[in-house]
């Protein structure tokens, strides 16, 4: 349902808009991505010294130089859309709109193992009709990324007492996170460890954690 919506909204009111609909930070990881694709390493040929300068009036010729200042996950996420769609506006739309389907999945699914199928439908189209949700599918923000590894991260968790294999991919889906918010990804490792040691008591599964 969320894939169809999504389509939908896409055909109804993105398409229609033509080229130059992402806009914003999503130009700026779409443009690193492009010299990631092609080769060229994690390079922006964007200043922030000259921000009237962002995009309009770049010279070409000038070589791009490492950048310190976007985060890597999401650029890799859309040079592998560049690589399966070509480089264009769709791949960057794209790849938002994959994380925010593939999010509505894993909600229905840590919902319904928390709770009951009713309340697991009722919080799936919650999410997949927020305007904030929808709006941000169609934008190369962090947000979608964001959510579904969080939610990645806590259906993990919902079975790691019985699957001990899941603390592998616990440890494995936080790295990617940590590569999105930095910043946040040690108040999530403390969080997740206090589980581990105190919630479940399996003090065992923080080897496999980390060596994920």
């Amino acid at each position: 349902m969320a894939f169809l919506l999504w389509i939908f909204l896409f055909k109804r009111q993105i398409a229609p808009t033509g080229p130059g609909i992402i806009g914003g930070d999503p130009s700026d990881y779409a443009q690193i991505a492009k010299n990631l694709l092609e080769g060229k390493g994690f390079t922006t040929n964007v200043s922030f010294a000259v921000p009237l300068d962002f995009y309009k009036n770049i010279n070409k010729l000038t070589p791009p130089w490492p950048d310190v200042w976007r985060d890597p996950f999401l650029t890799a996420s859309i040079a592998f859309m560049y690589k399966i769609f070509g480089i264009g506006d769709f791949a960057v739309i794209f790849t938002s709109g994959l994380y925010y389907v593939l999010s509505s999945f894993l909600i229905f699914w840590t919902t319904k193992k928390l709770s009951n199928l009713p309340t697991a439908i009722l919080a799936t189209l919650i999410w997949i009709t927020l305007p904030g949700a929808l709006s941000s599918s169609f934008r190369a923000y962090k947000e979608q990324p964001t959510t579904f590894l969080v939610l990645l991260i806590i259906l993990s968790l919902t079975y790691v007492s019985k699957r001990k294999i899941n603390a592998l991919l616990i440890g494995l889906t936080l790295g990617l996170y940590y590569l999105l918010k930095s910043s946040l990804a040690f108040p999530f490792l403390i969080s997740i460890l206090i589980y581990f040691i105190f919630i479940i008591k399996q003090k065992k599964l923080i080897f496999i954690f980390f060596v994920g």
